[in-house]
């Protein structure tokens, strides 16, 4: 099982819109099969189609983008909306390996850039949209009820942490270290990880301190990564870690200079 870091859309007239994985609610790419044919004149290839897409983008994600040929913004939410014409899903994971999905295309009429028939979006009371790509009614995936009412999209917010930023991986040097008086997860050349943060030292300029608790220290680390912000947040206070390594307790033992 491989984690999304964000999905790409294409579009009919090679447009092409990311939305980052911290403002997709459900999803859901479901029928997929695989089919070779005939691609272009010159190519015969392999394609995978999905036949159901259904894909809730809160409105965080409705940032603009610059539309074909590159001299006008729209924004992503009124592009989708206001043109069916969704060609494929890229599906980009964490390793940034990519999983390329074409959907099912239905046209009534026979013409470059036709609308696909099967495509149906919805901008909702409270700004998120809904996208559904399928036979079925935009009803059986989505229905007002559910998408206006704000009590249940809020707690699903918090559940699918909207917002939340995500940070990438480096490798350890001395070019690249973590930040000053931040959390950050340490890993070692065994993949072993621990919660560690870099303080001020008297001796020493710096030095990495680790959770009390914690029943391995990585001393020699070979990468690192940023906690996400919404965890962040949380050790910050003491609560996803040991009271005694939130911020405030670090500080009073290693104050930042100056």
């Amino acid at each position: 099982m491989k984690e999304i870091k964000e999905l790409g859309i294409g579009l009919e007239n090679c447009e092409y819109i990311t939305i980052p994985r911290n403002v997709i609610g459900r999803i859901i790419i479901d029928g997929i099969r695989e089919k070779i044919q005939r691609v272009a004149c010159n190519s015969i290839a392999s394609q995978k189609i999905a036949d159901t897409v259904v894909i809730e983008i809160y409105k965080e994600g409705n940032t603009t983008f610059e539309s074909f040929p590159q001299d006008d913004e729209i924004l992503i939410f009124d592009r989708i909306n206001q043109y069916d014409d969704i060609t494929m899903i890229e599906v980009v994971y964490e390793d940034d390996t990519v999983d390329e999905f074409y959907v099912k295309y239905d046209v009534e009429e026979d013409y470059l850039g036709a609308p696909n028939t099967r495509q149906k979006s919805k901008i909702s009371e409270l700004g998120n949209l809904y996208l559904v790509i399928d036979d079925e009614h935009f009803e059986k995936w989505f229905v007002d009820e559910d998408i206006n009412n704000k009590e249940k999209i809020d707690a699903d917010r918090y559940m699918f942490d909207i917002g939340v930023e995500y940070y990438e991986m480096h490798d350890y040097s001395e070019d690249d270290l973590p930040d000053m008086y931040r959390y950050v997860f340490l890993i070692g050349a065994d993949n072993k990880t621990c919660i560690a943060m870099r303080v001020y030292d008297t001796d020493c300029d710096w030095k990495f301190i680790y959770e009390p608790s914690a029943t391995h220290h990585v001393h020699c680390p070979v990468r690192w990564k940023y906690p996400d912000s919404k965890t962040e947040n949380k050790m910050k206070l003491g609560e996803a870690v040991d009271s005694s390594f939130s911020l405030g307790a670090i500080l009073n033992k290693y104050p930042k200079k100056g």
